[in-house]
C-alpha cells in the first residue's frame, strides 16, 4: 500500500556529475554489456540480462512498474555523453517507506558513482515523495557494502555481536 507520493510518470533529476532518467531502449546494448561484463555476478539479483531482446525486456519491466508504482527505476547516467554508469530504483513501497537497490558498471566504480546516486535518490524519495524511512539491505557481512551503506548516511538496523559490524545487512535511514 502507497501513501507517499508517487508520480503517475517517470522524472529526470539532475544532481551535477550524474544524471537519474528513466531506463530508455537504447541503453539496452550498454546495460547487456554491464549484465556480461566480469563484475555482473554483483548485480542485485543477479544479471537482468543476457541477450539484446531481455536487455530490451527488461527496461520494459521498468516502465510498466513505475506505471503500476512498484518501482521508481532510474539509468545513472554520465550528464554529457549519458553513458550508462549504473541503475538505482525506490521499490517495495509500504507506506511511507520504501528499498533503494541499485548498482554500479564495473567501469564506474570507485569514482563515487553509487554514493552520489544512492544520495540524491534517498533525497528525492524524502523530499519529493514524502517518504519517512529508506531501507538498504545487502547480504550479510558484507563489508564493502555495508560500508557503502554508511557512507550514504544509512545506519545498521540490528544490533551486532562483538566483531562483526554488520550480521545482518539491514540498513536504514529516516527522513531529517
Amino acid at each position: 500500500m502507497n501513501s507517499c507520493d508517487l508520480p503517475p510518470e517517470p522524472v529526470e533529476i539532475s544532481a551535477g556529475r550524474i544524471q537519474l532518467r528513466p531506463w530508455e531502449d537504447r541503453l539496452a546494448g550498454e546495460l547487456l554489456e554491464a549484465c556480461l561484463g566480469p563484475d555482473s555476478a554483483s548485480l542485485p539479483g543477479g544479471p537482468p540480462a543476457a541477450t539484446p531482446a531481455g536487455a530490451r525486456a527488461w527496461i520494459l519491466e521498468r516502465a510498466e512498474a513505475w506505471r503500476r508504482g512498484e518501482q521508481l527505476a532510474f539509468a545513472v547516467q554520465e550528464p554529457t555523453t549519458a553513458a550508462l554508469l549504473g541503475g538505482f530504483d525506490l521499490r517495495e513501497f509500504d507506506g511511507r517507506q520504501a528499498r533503494l537497490v541499485g548498482w554500479v558498471a564495473s567501469g564506474a566504480r570507485r569514482r563515487g558513482v553509487g554514493t552520489a546516486a544512492a544520495g540524491t535518490l534517498t533525497r528525492w524519495g524524502f523530499g519529493a515523495l514524502g517518504l519517512d524511512r529508506i531501507r538498504l539491505e545487502h547480504a550479510a557481512g558484507d563489508a564493502v557494502a555495508c560500508a557503502f551503506a554508511r557512507r550514504c548516511g544509512f545506519t545498521v538496523v540490528s544490533s551486532a555481536p562483538a566483531g562483526n559490524t554488520c550480521p545482518s545487512g539491514h540498513h536504514l535511514r529516516s527522513a531529517e
